[in-house]
This record gives structure tokens, sequence and C-alpha cells, in this order.
């Protein structure tokens, strides 16, 4: 009991320091007893971990709707300031020397130096131009990152389209198609890039409808079926069959996997060899070349 009422009486004088403490106001006493007119504002909130250039900025947007006399601007801003601040960035604020702010000059000053460190660094034109495009990076990603780099940096707009350009995969579809045809301006290279993305994502829609359709296991042979001799190699007969198999072809019987429509086969499908092609040149597919000597190629039709 006697320990308990020790405790009591010690943290007593602490806690009427800190009761002092935040009755202190760093505003002098002249803002703090004006009066502003009560206006309804929405206040952004700033918590102290981010950039503050974008809190004061909102923050200055947001003020010039109150419509403050040149008598009431400090008295209102300030006031209103400290309203905004929340969490380790009010903390901040009430430890400052008390009486010490006498104006919103003051007050932001002291703010941006004590958050100085969270300021982020400006987009230069020269991180629009050391911008590229990943290897496996999909036109859509990079053109996104792009566009938004784009806004936050004032470039003139031949020095923006060669950026862009410059930072395409080399070898790929687009950026030859830039080469190729000149764009007007850089807002026909953007919107060529973005009809270039959304074919991007259709192609690879498809191609997972076809890698995710199951495969059928092969037929399993009856012990009981008849296997015909192996016979030699015969280069005329071999002739013969490829041209019965030429012959018999009907183009109603032809279908593409890729597509998913009768019109054309998988193996003469152009669309599909430009999205393997695109996936080449990206790196995510590998070709390995092998002479015919190593694959075991046909022989020349014999006379």
């Amino acid at each position: 009991m006697n320990t308990l009422l020790h405790r009591a009486i010690s943290t007593a004088p602490e806690i009427d320091r800190i009761v002092e403490v935040t009755r202190q106001s760093p505003l002098t006493q002249w803002i703090l007893r004006a009066a502003i007119p009560n206006v309804k504002l929405k206040l952004p909130t700033y918590l102290g971990d981010k950039d503050p250039v974008q809190f004061m900025t909102s923050f200055m947007a947001t003020m010039t709707k109150a419509r403050f006399t040149e008598e009431q601007r400090d008295v209102g801003f300030c006031q209103l300031f400290v309203d905004s601040l929340s969490g380790p960035a009010l903390v901040w604020f009430t430890r400052l020397e008390p009486s010490s702010i006498d104006n919103f000059d003051q007050l932001s000053t002291a703010f941006l130096k004590h958050c100085r460190i969270l300021i982020e660094r400006g987009v230069t034109s020269s991180d629009l131009w050391e911008m590229t495009q990943e290897l496996g990076e999909s036109i859509g990603s990079f053109l996104s990152r792009f566009k938004e780099k784009l806004t936050r940096v004032t470039v003139p707009e031949d020095a923006a389209m060669a950026a862009f350009r410059k930072g395409l995969i080399p070898g790929s579809p687009l950026r030859k198609d830039l080469h190729i045809r000149e764009p007007k301006d850089l807002d026909d290279a953007l919107h060529r890039a973005s009809r270039f993305a959304l074919d991007e994502d259709k192609d690879a829609q498809l191609a997972a409808k076809i890698v995710g359709q199951p495969s059928h296991p092969p037929k399993a042979k009856s012990r009981d079926e008849h296997h015909e001799p192996r016979k030699h190699h015969d280069p005329q007969a071999v002739s013969e069959v490829e041209d019965q198999n030429k012959q018999s072809s009907d183009p109603k019987d032809l279908y593409c996997d890729f597509h998913m429509i009768a019109s054309h086969s998988t193996h003469e499908c152009v669309h599909l060899k430009n999205f393997l092609y695109g996936k080449y040149l990206s790196g995510k597919v590998e070709a390995t070349f092998q002479p015919k000597s190593i694959r075991g190629g046909r022989g020349r039709r014999g006379g």
C-alpha cells in the first residue's frame, strides 16, 4: 500500500509537467487569440512520413478556397495548418519553442526544414532518357512507366519521343514500326504503342488458353495388336506418300490451335510465328539450331 502511494506521489509532478508543456504553444498569443471566419474546408492530413512538398501544395490549394483577407491570412493559415498535422508531425510541432512562431512564413519554413529528408528528388530529362524496357516486360507495362514519369518532367516533344523509342527493346516489332513509319508527333507514337500493347495482351491470352487445354493421352496399344515388320527406307515410296498427303489435304479440315478457328493450320499461322518471335527477342524462349546432318534429314528424291 505504501509502495503504491509512493508511486502515485512521485508521478504527480511528471504529470503536471506534461500538462504544462501541452498548454504551451509554439504560436504567439496574438495568433492564438485572433478569431477567423468559420470556413468549411476539407483539409489534407500530414503524418510526417511522406514528401512534405506534396502536402504543402495540397494545403495551399485548399486554403485558396477560404478567401481570408490580408489581415486574416497569417492567423487562419497557422491555425488550420496545425489542425492538418497528426501523429509524429504534430508531436514535432508541440516540441517547438513556445511563442516562437509569429506568422505562417516562419511556420512553413520550420516545417520544410524539419521534413527536408523526406523531400523527393524531382524527375529530370535525364531520368526520362535513361528509361529502358526490361527483358520480358510487356509493352503496356513500359508504356505506363514512361507516361507516369513524363507527367513529372517538362521536355520538348521531340526529345520525349526519341527517349521513348530509344527505351524500347532493340529489334522489337514496335521499335521497328516506329523506325519504318516515322510518328507524326508524340501522341501518335504513344497511340501506336497502346495498339501494340493491346495486341500483345490478346496474343498472350490466346497462348494461355492453348497451354491450358488438356492434352489427350496416347491410346494404349493392345497386346494383340498386329505389328507389321519394319521395312527398309525407300525414297521413292516416301515421295509417293508425301504426294498423296498433299493431294488429300482439304482446307476445310485445317484448324489453328492458336486462334481456335478452322481457317488455317497451326503450322501456317503467321500471328503465332510473330508472337513466338517476339518471345524469342525478349529472351523468354530460346532457339537451338541443329544442322540437317544431326537431325537426320531426308535424303534426296532419287532418280
